[in-house]
């Protein structure tokens, strides 16, 4: 996380507080994945594509129907590399981070961001009361922020973030969700990130 808040600042996980809040949730993993941008046949990247999906369990928050709760954190972020000069940064239009359940038993809960965002900062936080988590705001440079159309509350749901317009500077994309599953049952979930330029799709 250190590495991507001195490459990123606040477009870094942590958005403008560039450092983990304090929570009550207990870690559990982390994913993470980084592309280098390219275009036509140059042998260097113009710019650098990273996402992580983090998980936290929520402490003592187990349902009826034995069910663990948890807290993910999603972030996604593009920026053009030290070295590129203006002429070769291709303007970023699409930024997308994105969490899927396929098993019925693991249940999407309350997310956020819940509705589009067209000025920053754009703010990111637990939706379910009495769930001290985690909550920051990220810079929206320009353009929309908005959850992804087919997201879906419930059993095998499905929620995604996304962030559209045309920038050549660096943008982030933050978003968290509240989801369950069977105590005792491993996590499982799909998970993706995309990133779309005026030419070309990652």
């Amino acid at each position: 996380m250190k590495r991507t808040e001195k490459r990123y600042g606040n477009a870094g996980v942590w958005g403008n507080s560039r450092t983990e809040p304090a929570h009550d949730l207990e870690y559990v993993g982390a994913w993470k994945s980084s592309e280098s941008v390219e275009k036509g046949d140059a042998t260097e990247g113009f710019a650098i594509f990273d996402s992580s999906v983090t998980l936290y369990r929520i402490p003592e928050k187990v349902s009826e129907d034995s069910q663990q709760h948890y807290q993910f954190w999603l972030w996604s972020a593009v920026r053009p590399v030290e070295q590129a000069s203006d002429d070769e940064i291709l303007p970023f239009t699409h930024v997308e981070n994105r969490v899927s359940f396929d098993d019925s038993a693991y249940t999407m809960l309350a997310y956020s961001p819940s509705h589009d965002s067209s000025e920053g900062p754009v703010s990111v936080g637990p939706q379910s009361p009495g769930v001290d988590g985690l909550a920051v705001d990220f810079p929206l440079r320009q353009g929309k922020v908005r959850y992804d159309p087919d997201s879906k509350v419930g059993a095998s749901g499905e929620y995604g973030v996304q962030w559209n317009g045309e920038v050549t500077r660096a943008q982030s994309v933050n978003a968290t969700f509240e989801a369950s599953w069977p105590t005792g049952a491993k996590h499982q979930f799909g998970w993706e990130s995309r990133l779309e330029t005026t030419k070309s799709k990652f």
